[in-house]
């Protein structure tokens, strides 16, 4: 890839993804990166950023949201006896580099091949701006605002998550949820739960 189709690339695609996040308030897009701000204030709590890997010859994808505070105030009251999965304060961290599922790149490695001619900036676009806006910008948005998405996020991918079961206990507090209302078995399972009868009384503490 040339400098020249490397500038193309990267000017094309932050103009495509201001164009499909316009409508989204709280989204800011800067030169390779998505910022998500608090609901209130301007404070950056998620961020999506595109890492050119020289060695890959493409795009890894790199994902950060901050802890919320409902999630803050549960880990506080419960006191887990185990740690954050993460190493950082984040609540959500994550890079696409070397991943197996797919989500981001077409092939295993987690890199998007980097467009080698101009015939190809479009295409790599729409490939993009597709993952981020139809997965990973909402699996931000589910974590900073705890939707209820976020509980299938820690299942699929807990290593992602500080606080995986606390992540969705949190969730299914603000939108009154029971432990009948999701899969508690995968929540409970070895890849997500750290303890499974500390996990196990807080998902039967939801009434």
């Amino acid at each position: 890839m040339t400098d020249t189709v490397r500038k193309a690339f990267e000017v094309a695609l932050q103009e495509r993804l201001r164009e499909a996040l316009a409508d989204q308030p709280r989204v800011a897009v800067a030169r390779n990166e998505v910022r998500v701000r608090a609901e209130a204030g301007r404070a950056v709590v998620g961020r999506l950023a595109l890492d050119h890997v020289t060695a890959a010859r493409g795009y890894v994808l790199i994902g950060w949201a901050a802890e919320p505070a409902e999630l803050r105030a549960l880990r506080e009251e419960v006191q887990p006896p185990y740690g954050s999965r993460l190493l950082t304060e984040a609540a959500l961290a994550f890079t696409t580099s070397g991943e197996r599922s797919r989500e981001f790149a077409p092939t295993a490695g987690g890199a998007v091949l980097a467009p080698r001619t101009e015939a190809e900036v479009e295409p790599t676009c729409d490939r993009v701006v597709e993952r981020i806006t139809g997965i990973f910008l909402p699996r931000v948005l589910d974590l900073v605002d705890l939707r209820p998405g976020v509980v299938d996020g820690v299942t699929a991918n807990p290593d992602h998550y500080a606080w995986p079961v606390l992540t969705a206990v949190a969730a299914m507090r603000k939108h009154g949820l029971s432990r009948a209302d999701v899969d508690a078995e995968r929540l409970l399972g070895r890849k997500v739960s750290r303890n499974r009868a500390f996990d196990a009384g807080l998902l039967d503490s939801l009434l």
